[in-house]
């Protein structure tokens, strides 16, 4: 109880220790018997990706940022049926203008699927957004068809950098929030809304420095049915070199995807339209003889409650029974962020330190971890696995 553990699925050429299969993709279901989160870490086409596990499948994923892009990237829309029969499987895209193309697929019991957009010759080109949709084969499973699990992962040719983001499994969302969002020298940022409902959004994006005392961020964009729109960093309005959290609320639902391009590679996360009072993450490490030169790695804390709130982050350490619990403060409706790889907590330890992280506090908040391994040549950013029940930022602000 309380401790870390992990294992490696795949070593490249080295093979596998656990026996999975070599050049052949694979979806992972993880069972327990009791609650836990999870993290997996994948390393591709000279990228890093990575992501937590969910622990519910959905009929429907919305994906803010899609593209196809010939020679520039390469875009996977990926999903697993874990129902006991088939299941057929749509991927709708949506271009510039709210026009949408369909391309249907059947995916056999506990099999994984997927869409090689490049492929895909009737989608959009250019950066577009998705919907993925489920639906027993056979009508007469309908009462026990659990829906899939989908995610993407995109690769820049170009730059040789990736991300990893699971699907919007809620339809959208009148109120988000992301942790930290930067534009500037070293960091370059994207900030991608899309409309899959019917009716015109009217969305208030608010910001909030972290590190410095700048006037907050305040920017109001209307968005037709099934659009979508890109903002990048000084679009947004961003401070150059200044992180920021930044919350929407919006008319009707919309679905929002951060992404930000530093140190040769990318990381990505959905906007969190819930909040839970425990999280956790599954992979955190740090090499300490390096720590701020190759490795990075940063918990970022929204509180969307109108008091202030203190929040625990407990880091596990593999094989050490005796956690380290840091305490970070978050004023009403704030932002904060905890730099780990400054801590006297890790860099005490001398060596290469891998560890685990359960985020806790006494009301709804939300926190997401970034990391970035150079020596591997990337990073990733996470949500956290939320334990336990969650509520969503939109009732929480209303």
């Amino acid at each position: 109880a309380g401790e870390r553990g992990g294992v490696t699925l795949n070593r490249g050429t080295l093979g596998s220790p656990g026996g999975v299969r070599q050049n052949e993709p694979y979806s992972i279901e993880i069972q327990a018997d009791g609650p836990l989160g999870a993290t997996l870490a994948h390393y591709d086409f000279g990228a890093t990706l990575g992501d937590a596990f969910v622990d519910e499948p959905s009929e429907s994923w919305v994906f803010p940022r899609l593209e196809r892009t010939a020679g520039a990237a390469f875009d996977f829309v990926l999903f697993y049926n874990p129902n006991p029969f088939a299941v057929e499987v749509t991927l709708t895209g949506f271009d510039a203008n709210g026009n949408e193309v369909s391309v249907p697929r059947t995916v056999e019991a506990f099999r994984r699927g997927g869409y090689s957009l490049a492929s895909q010759t009737t989608l959009p080109t250019g950066i577009f957004s998705g919907v993925l949709e489920a639906r027993p084969a056979d009508d007469a499973n309908a009462d026990a068809f659990r829906g899939v699990v989908a995610s993407l992962s995109h690769y820049d040719v170009a730059l040789s950098s990736g991300f990893a983001a699971l699907g919007d499994d809620s339809g959208g969302a009148t109120a988000g929030a992301l942790t930290s969002v930067e534009n500037g020298t070293d960091v370059t940022s994207q900030l991608v809304l899309f409309n899959p409902s019917s009716s015109t959004a009217t969305v208030r994006l608010e910001g909030s420095y972290l590190r410095v005392d700048l006037p907050d961020l305040l920017r109001v964009v209307e968005l037709a049915p099934q659009e979508t729109l890109v903002l990048t960093g000084p679009s947004i309005g961003l401070a150059p070199n200044q992180p920021a959290g930044i919350t929407y609320t919006s008319s009707a639902p919309i679905s929002v995807l951060g992404v930000e391009s530093q140190f040769g590679d990318a990381n990505s996360v959905d906007a969190a339209t819930e909040a839970s009072q425990i999280a956790f993450f599954g992979d955190a490490f740090i090499n300490t003889a390096f720590a701020g030169e190759l490795y990075f790695e940063t918990l970022n804390f929204y509180n969307p409650a109108s008091q202030p709130l203190s929040v625990d982050a407990e880091l596990l350490f593999f094989n050490d029974p005796v956690p380290a619990t840091i305490t970070v403060n978050l004023e009403a409706g704030g932002f904060g962020e905890l730099v780990l790889h400054e801590l006297d907590e890790i860099l005490d330890r001398n060596g290469l330190v891998a560890f685990s992280i359960q985020v806790s506090a006494a009301r709804p908040f939300v926190v997401s971890l970034e990391h970035y391994d150079l020596f591997l040549l990337g990073g990733w950013q996470a949500p956290g696995a939320a334990i336990g029940l969650t509520n969503s930022i939109a009732d929480i602000l209303a």
